[in-house]
């Protein structure tokens, strides 16, 4: 499962989380820096990653389009 961040901002946000907050921040950071990516991210960006996935306003479609269509 990838997480969608750069693997040096992963171990980046993990080395911060230790050194702030222990064991427990080096597991949270990430999370966290996950968060901070998705509430900047542009409505647009969203709404394109939804439809590469197969959904059309929240609700997935039954029958997706082809590949090559």
């Amino acid at each position: 499962m990838q997480l969608g961040l750069y693997p040096l901002v992963t171990m980046a946000a993990m080395f911060a989380g230790l050194r702030m907050m222990g064991f427990g921040g080096m597991l949270l950071a990430p999370i966290m820096v996950l968060i901070l990516k998705a509430a900047l991210a542009e409505p647009g960006d969203v709404a394109v990653a939804k439809q590469r996935a197969g959904h059309k306003f929240g609700k997935r479609q039954k029958n997706p389009p082809a590949a090559g269509a």
